[in-house]
């Protein structure tokens, strides 16, 4: 199935924190088991390089943070398809920057498995299970974050 060539978008409409706003790193923030991930997250903000994304490490509350996820705005995804040269296009960027003029207040999260994606496409394509695992890693820790609520999904 050709799906890595299509692009995927999740939005969930985020949840406003419950009881105190001012959660820790400490709270909520480490998996129930060992979770290896091997996809990133990066929240888009502006402008149409990589570079000026913000990191956003599952389990690790304090990124989200550092990178002004807002609790209270939605959640829209962008996962890439099948990366042979490892670069990141700029429709991505457009995309993200569309999002944003359209609908406002959006937090906007690139996945980046560039890594997974830089193969020969049978070996991408079965890494794409790996990314999957990665994207519902993120999302359950922030539905256990309260961040996200997983009934509009």
């Amino acid at each position: 199935m050709r799906v890595l060539s299509a692009l995927l978008l999740m939005t969930a409409v985020a949840a406003p924190v419950r009881g105190d706003s001012n959660f820790t790193a400490e709270t909520h923030s480490a998996p129930p088991v060992k979770t290896v991930l091997k996809s990133s997250f990066h929240l888009y903000r502006e402008g149409s390089v990589f570079e000026e994304t913000c990191a956003v490490v599952p389990f690790r509350s304090e990124t989200l943070h550092r990178c002004a996820y807002n609790h209270s705005d939605p959640l829209v995804m962008i996962i890439h398809g099948w990366k042979i040269n490892g670069l990141m296009e700029t429709w991505i960027f457009d995309l993200a920057h569309a999002l944003k003029a359209r609908l406002g207040r959006v937090n906007v999260l690139i996945s980046d498995w560039r890594n997974l994606a830089r193969q020969p496409y049978p070996i991408a394509a079965k890494n794409s299970r790996q990314v999957g695992r990665d994207v519902a890693a993120l999302l359950k820790w922030l539905e256990v974050m309260k961040i996200v609520n997983a009934n509009v999904f």
